[in-house]
């Protein structure tokens, strides 16, 4: 999900359990507008695709480990310790709405005798 500075969502994907969540951050990137800063969380960490979007003049600065080997300046990593609050309220928002249980039937194989 990618939220404004106000925290609402603009953006958002549904993705299969099994999918990588870079896989789809990369997807949800793609026509980001220039000057834009996508702040992630460590999870998200892919250089490729952070130096694929600087050439288009985005920003994706991931939380690092400390042993990572791209550390962000200071300014960067004290942003981040507040960015995560908005997307898991907005996250929380939107998920209050779903119901809390879905009932699927599944249908049976016919066997041919």
């Amino acid at each position: 999900m990618i939220v404004n500075r106000q925290g609402m969502p603009i953006r958002f994907a549904f993705a299969p359990g099994s999918d990588a969540h870079i896989k789809a951050c990369g997807k949800l990137t793609l026509g980001s507008p220039a000057d834009s800063i996508l702040y992630v969380d460590a999870a998200y960490t892919n250089y490729k695709l952070e130096d694929q979007l600087r050439e288009e003049r985005v920003q994706l600065p991931s939380a690092r480990r400390r042993n990572a080997r791209r550390q962000h300046p200071r300014e960067i990593v004290y942003v981040q310790k507040y960015r995560p609050k908005r997307i898991e309220t907005a996250d929380s928002q939107i998920t209050r709405r779903f119901p809390k249980t879905i009932a699927t039937v599944t249908a049976r194989a016919q066997t041919q005798g």
